[in-house]
């Protein structure tokens, strides 16, 4: 929080002194001597403030997302900031088709989730198991994972949407209540 504290000058003008700003040395002599007392701020410096602000999807126009990018991504959309459509329109990569990649790092956590899903940690094959044998094809030549789209199940909450690519063929899917929901 900024503490501002406005005096006025024997002349009759008004002046305001923002004291997060004020150095200690300076404050030593009092606010007198301060330079830093600035008069009441133009309209026209309100206006240059507006023209810095970006908007909420550049953060997202790079070719890699990392895991906050992602749930930052996700809180827009469903919080109302940014609607899927505007997205699609703003990054060319998720219109095309092709998706934004992930890091190294999230690619390998997310294929280990996924392998998690269909293995227990001693390789034995779960009995709740969501894969067919075409992902399990996909997971064991496993190459990368993609942010592909965004899936919405009854229209107002949205699912981060991934693409699985291992060998030459692939699986979509999306994760709702901590289960695989396989799309194609």
């Amino acid at each position: 929080m900024v503490k501002v504290r406005k005096y006025e000058k024997k002349d009759g003008t008004k002046v305001s002194q923002h004291t997060r700003h004020v150095p200690k040395s300076d404050l030593k002599y009092g606010a007198k001597n301060y330079s830093g007392i600035k008069k009441e701020s133009s309209k026209k410096e309100s206006v240059s403030m507006k023209k810095m602000i970006k908007s909420p999807i550049d953060d997202f126009k790079k070719d890699v997302l990392t895991e906050r990018d992602v749930a930052l991504l996700m809180r827009r959309i469903n919080s109302g900031k940014i609607k899927p459509k505007d997205l699609f329109e703003a990054i060319p990569l998720l219109d095309s088709g092709e998706g934004l990649g992930l890091t190294k790092e999230q690619q390998e956590k997310g294929r280990k989730w996924l392998v998690n899903q269909w293995k227990t940690p001693s390789g034995v094959e779960r009995k709740n198991n969501p894969f067919g044998y075409r992902e399990q094809d996909v997971l064991e030549n496993f190459k990368e994972i993609r942010l592909r789209d965004f899936y919405s199940e009854r229209g107002n909450y949205y699912y981060p949407y991934y693409e699985v690519i291992g060998g030459d063929s692939s699986f979509e899917y999306y994760v709702s209540g901590g289960q695989v929901h396989i799309l194609g």
